[in-house]
């Protein structure tokens, strides 16, 4: 038996609407005529009861990446109460972000979250720079440790135009070397909005940091402004 029907989902001033398809076992819904901050988003998503599993696809013309970070509120409300740490919990989210609005450095993103047996991670997740590259999330994991929500990430910043890169960050000439990835690991603490660097490599992951590059880490991880919202 198939039940078919439409549902608008509202959060705080926008509204989201939804045709949906439902089965014995099954939900199958699509977004329609749907936008948020007036920029239009389509949404494909599938819900599975037997085991529980659920898939989201979307679409977003443009938005602000300060946008996505209201939607942390609401993520920091399920890891207070430890919803997405449950072990019940499978699904994987993909968005494509086609345009990142007032971003002097990334154009767009493919946000990519999954949910797996109370792990979380962004793997995959991907910001495009059109003049100098991209920024890959390789490895990465959301933790709850003495009640605060922490998460990890590796990534690799691939660089395809390293002349765009040194004018862009303003690089000294006399220090432009050959430049292809830059591989970094960071730590972030959700709640207290600090973020730290552990990890700052050029070309090769296995090289070993200098001492000059360790006391820069050291100087920049023990500044008390050291939030996410400066970077």
């Amino acid at each position: 038996k198939r039940n078919i029907g439409k549902s608008t989902i509202n959060i705080k001033n926008e509204k989201l609407n939804f045709e949906y398809e439902l089965t014995k076992n099954e939900i199958v819904f699509n977004s329609i005529d749907s936008r948020i901050t007036n920029n239009q988003i389509e949404l494909l998503g599938k819900i599975s009861t037997k085991p529980f599993n659920f898939e989201l696809n979307g679409l977003i013309d443009k938005i602000k990446l300060s946008k996505l970070f209201e939607i942390s509120l609401i993520f920091q409300n399920l890891m207070n109460e430890k919803i997405l740490f449950s072990k019940n919990l499978s699904a994987n989210i993909s968005l494509d972000i086609k345009k990142l609005v007032n971003n002097k450095l990334f154009d767009n993103l493919k946000l990519v979250i999954n949910f797996n047996n109370g792990v979380i991670d962004f793997d995959d997740t991907t910001f495009v720079s059109q003049k100098i590259g991209k920024l890959v999330l390789i490895d990465s994991s959301f933790q709850s440790i003495d009640n605060e929500s922490i998460f990890f990430g590796r990534l690799n910043f691939q660089i395809e135009d390293k002349n765009k890169f040194h004018r862009t960050f303003q690089i000294p000439k006399k220090h432009r070397n050959e430049l292809k990835n830059i591989y970094f690991d960071i730590e972030y603490n959700v709640f207290k909005n600090k973020l730290k660097i552990f990890s700052f490599k050029i070309n090769d992951p296995k090289d070993k940091m200098t001492e000059k590059v360790e006391n820069i880490l050291a100087e920049i991880n023990y500044d008390d402004k050291g939030g996410i919202d400066n970077w």
